[in-house]
């Protein structure tokens, strides 16, 4: 019916009194289909005891396999907004590059001194002679 209807309104489109002569039937056929709603008033003799049922255009929805956009990273980290430090709030850092964190130690340890390197370990004289003394 949609269809059809469409179809009408193109062809009474096309001129002046075609579109009068559809404003007319169609303010008639509206009166007609009030009529057939409503079913007939109490002054008509006669009416039809049988109720006809239409059945109307199912209503569209959405098809459930709809799939949607993957998002990338960059786009992602964009909706996130810009990070901040945990430690101190600022931005440009996170809580393991934080200028607070780095004046501590990172491994705790049980004294404060630490530990020699023994420069004569046969490693260093394999890394001295692939890269030369260090100063």
């Amino acid at each position: 019916m949609s269809r059809l209807a469409s179809d009408v309104v193109e062809d009474a489109l096309m001129c002046e009194e075609g579109c009068e002569l559809l404003v007319e039937t169609l303010k008639s056929l509206r009166v007609k289909l009030k009529l057939l709603k409503d079913g007939p008033s109490n002054n008509e003799v006669g009416g039809s005891s049988s109720q006809t049922q239409y059945m109307k255009d199912p209503k569209r929805v959405r098809c459930n396999g709809g799939s949607k956009r993957v998002t990338g990273a960059k786009e992602k980290a964009m909706k996130r907004g810009i990070r901040h430090c945990r430690e101190c709030g600022h931005i440009g850092h996170d809580r393991r590059q934080c200028p607070r964190n780095l004046n501590t130690p990172t491994s705790p340890s049980n004294n404060d001194e630490s530990t020699p390197i023994d420069l004569s370990d046969p490693f260093f004289d394999e890394f001295y002679r692939m890269h030369g003394p260090t100063q």
